[in-house]
Formats: C-alpha cells, structure tokens, sequence
C-alpha cells in the first residue's frame, strides 16, 4: 500500500469517509457504504434524492420526528442513517428498549415509529404498540419483521426485515414527511 492508497488487489474494504473526513455528515458515509455493498441502492435517482435530503437538512425548517426502537445496535445505527437520508427534515432518535421508547414517545411524538418486531426486555414491540395507543399518540407505528399476530389492532402495520428493508424505511420516512401539517406559528403575546 503506498500513500495509504490500497493497491488494486487489495481485498480489504476501503476507508469510510467518516474516519477520513469526521466534518462531513455522518450519512454521507454510510450512504457511500451502502452504494459500495453488494445490494446498493436500486436506482441513482433514489442515491440524488439522499445526497440532496443530506445537502437540504442544514437549510430545512419544519422537522419529521422519527423514533427507531432496536435493541440491535448495529441496525439501530444503519436505520438511522437511512432515516435522516430519506428527508432532509427529518430528525431521528433511537431507543434500544420499550421503556425508553415510551418515554420519547411521550416527550416528542413522533410523526413515525419504527420498532423491530422481536425487541426484548420490559416492553415488546406489542405492547409498545399498545401503550402508544393508549397514550393517543398519533404516530404511525412499524413494526420490522417479528409476528404479525394483533398488529392491525394497534393500528401498526408490519414491513419484512429482508433486502427490500432499505427502501421501505426510505418510503415511510418520506410519506411521514409528507403527511406532516405545516408548523403554525405561536401567537405572540403581549402584555402590559
């Protein structure tokens, strides 16, 4: 290897842009890994739609709340990632277990909930579904793989954790944003 090039033989990964360029977004990076991976994007048009929701998110004023639920770390992070790609307003927390979940719920309502379908500890993604309608959350709630058993009854709709996973989180994201009412302003008050 000279110049910290790799040689074209070389069979090891190329650097990530984050560990080169730690100014640049961090979705930046994962995105130029998923386009590098063996199941890239399916189009180009859907890779310029991510660069731009990247370049827009500094410039963008009315936020699409997006929770992931995922005791997975790894794909906690990638769902992110895919998540603030898919719109350039939209801002994105994780959880790892239902009981801090819930508390996000309570504290931002997200516009759009994404849950993996087999979460473990206090809460299952069931009766995280169960506790949001309960609290009258008006949140679109997904469910990633798991059962499908009682979903619908929460009012939840299941999406299979397979190779298409990628584009429909990039699809809920960007129908939540578009769904999401323009921001009133707050009136002003005046006192005196």
């Amino acid at each position: 290897m000279a110049g910290g090039m790799p040689s074209p033989g070389d069979a090891s990964p190329p650097p990530r842009i984050a560990d080169l360029r730690p100014d640049l977004p961090a979705e930046l990076s994962d995105l130029v890994e998923w386009c590098l991976a063996k199941q890239p994007p399916s189009s180009a048009q859907n890779v310029l739609f991510q660069l731009d929701a990247i370049i827009e998110r500094a410039h963008h004023r009315r936020p699409t709340r997006v929770l992931i639920v995922d005791d997975d770390g790894f794909r906690a992070r990638r769902l992110w990632s895919l998540a603030r790609r898919a719109h350039p307003g939209a801002i994105v927390e994780t959880a790892s277990e239902g009981s801090d979940a819930a508390h996000k719920l309570v504290r931002d309502h997200p516009e759009l909930v994404l849950i993996d379908g087999e979460l473990n500890g206090a809460m299952t993604a069931l009766e995280l579904c169960r506790y949001a309608r309960n609290l009258d959350v008006h949140s679109t709630l997904v469910v990633i793989g798991g059962a499908e058993r009682e979903l619908a009854t929460f009012g939840a709709e299941r999406i299979a954790d397979d190779a298409a996973l990628p584009q429909a989180v990039l699809d809920r994201v960007r129908a939540a944003a578009a769904d999401r009412p323009a921001r009133k302003k707050r009136p002003t008050m005046i006192t005196g």
